[in-house]
């Protein structure tokens, strides 16, 4: 067995990334995935407008820097007009509080308590409008839960840990490759060996290889431990999870009144949809009237009907009348940790360092999006560290 090889198990955004990382530390990677194409959730579909299957772009950082000179792919920031981001209250607004309503928001925050959700953190230091106007939906759109369903702990524990924060390098916002972000999967999925298999067992690979890291998303994280580890697996197959859908219109007619990143829509404000992006205002080459509304997984109904759901939105967010000519829609059911107060309480029951906390023996790690955070630079940090982690080990 060579110390220098690393089997990776799951060939989604943390498996792919990983895999560069050890890469870039001198580790021969070999690539494991189910499914019949790699990038899991994140891809990107070229028919009459670019769209999204998910995320839409990174918050910039030096290992995304890093990332994209060592690829040699263009990234491109979000364009200037993005910089406004509105908040519906009654109607569109770039701030959703009154004055009055603003100062009383105004505590200073200090470190949650254990297994505190967010809704309660909130309120103790500072106001009712605060939550539910501003740091709920800012919230459920990452997340895809209400504030009183995430841990405070893990939602801001880059906040008040230095050793969670990603570096930051010259570029600030949000930066996307320039074709979409299914440039950046097909790059590095090319990089790789990868085995297209769905009979990949953990107990085989360890004879191969010096490490076996496990990429996947919880459930299946839990699946394939089911034998080597039961009462993690257990554990891991127990911690709630969020569906959500995206739906990428174009439309014909004037251009909208409302420019910029998006806008979020609280629950108070009885919406459909959890907000949309304005993907015209982003990116460039991202086509002309195009915008990705967001949805939770309730709303499982055809496309003619979701159709209609966005209309009926779109009607209160800007008057505008328009006719919806493109629509794809992504689904992903049971696809993302809901990160909560089982989820705070799994990770300190196992993996209390959170600065690279996934050993699972000497031998079988874990990384994926339940781990380092929901965000894909954060993703990339943590992966980052492991690999770092795993060359130390071997020297």
């Amino acid at each position: 067995m060579s110390s220098n090889k690393i089997a990776i198990i799951g060939a989604g955004f943390s498996g792919l990334t990983l895999a560069w990382a050890l890469e870039k530390q001198g580790f021969e990677v070999e690539i494991f995935e189910a499914r019949s194409t790699s990038g899991g959730m994140i891809q990107t579909t070229h028919q009459k407008v670019p769209a999204e299957s998910a995320a839409h772009a990174l918050l910039a950082s030096a290992d995304v820097e890093e990332l994209a000179s060592d690829l040699n792919i263009e990234f491109v920031p979000a364009g200037f007009i993005s910089k406004s981001k509105w908040i519906f209250r009654g109607g569109p607004r770039k701030w959703p509080l009154t004055w009055k309503e603003t100062l009383r928001s105004m505590g200073i925050p200090r470190r949650p308590r254990p297994s505190q959700t967010v809704e309660d953190w909130v309120l103790q230091h500072g106001s009712r409008e605060l939550c539910d106007y501003v740091v709920e939906p800012a919230l459920q759109g990452i997340y895809g839960a209400t504030s009183s369903q995430l841990s405070a702990s893990l939602v801001f524990s880059g906040f008040f840990n230095k050793k969670q924060k990603t570096p930051q390098g010259q570029w600030r916002g949000s930066v996307a490759p320039l074709n979409g972000m299914g440039e950046l999967i097909q790059s590095l999925s090319k990089r790789f060996k990868i085995h297209y298999q769905s009979n990949t067992s953990i107990v085989d690979l360890q004879s191969a290889f010096q490490y076996v890291v496990v990429a996947t998303n919880l459930h299946d994280a839990g699946l394939l431990l089911q034998n080597l580890k039961p009462s993690l697996s257990q554990d891991l197959l127990k911690l709630p999870r969020v569906s959500l859908q995206s739906a990428t219109i174009s439309y014909s007619g004037k251009s909208s009144r409302i420019r910029g990143f998006g806008c979020l829509f609280p629950q108070k404000e009885n919406f459909e949809s959890l907000g949309v992006l304005f993907n015209s205002d982003l990116f460039a080459k991202r086509g002309q009237n195009s915008e990705t509304w967001i949805f939770r997984d309730h709303l499982d109904v055809s496309s003619p009907l979701l159709i209609k759901k966005i209309e009926q939105d779109r009607l209160r967010l800007d008057s505008t009348p328009i006719n919806i000519d493109f629509c794809e829609i992504h689904r992903w059911p049971q696809s993302l940790p809901l990160y909560g107060v089982e989820l705070e309480e799994f990770l300190k029951t196992y993996f209390p360092s959170r600065n690279f906390g996934s050993r699972v023996t000497d031998q079988i790690y874990l990384t994926g999006n339940y781990l380092g955070g929901l965000g894909l630079s954060k993703i990339l940090n943590y992966n980052k560290r492991l690999a770092q982690v795993l060359k130390e080990r071997v020297s």
